[in-house]
């Protein structure tokens, strides 16, 4: 499956996203990502009603596990 979307951008600037994964791969990878941010999260801040601050651990192992899933 390959999915072509419009991700809003800031100023009305529309930013093409294209993915490759399938929806099995697309659902382990969302996966990932909750398991990793409920591992390496110190705490939240809410800047607006959709925007929210994520103070991560201070290692270099969630780092590099964050930019690994990235």
């Amino acid at each position: 499956m390959h999915a072509e979307l419009h991700a809003p951008y800031a100023a009305g600037v529309d930013i093409q996203i294209a993915c490759s994964l399938t929806e099995t791969d697309a659902q382990a990878q969302l996966g990932e990502w909750r398991n990793l941010l409920a591992t390496s999260v110190d705490g939240v801040d809410q800047i607006s009603p959709t925007e929210l601050s994520l103070r991560l651990h201070n290692d270099l192992a969630t780092l590099d596990a964050l930019i690994r899933l990235a």
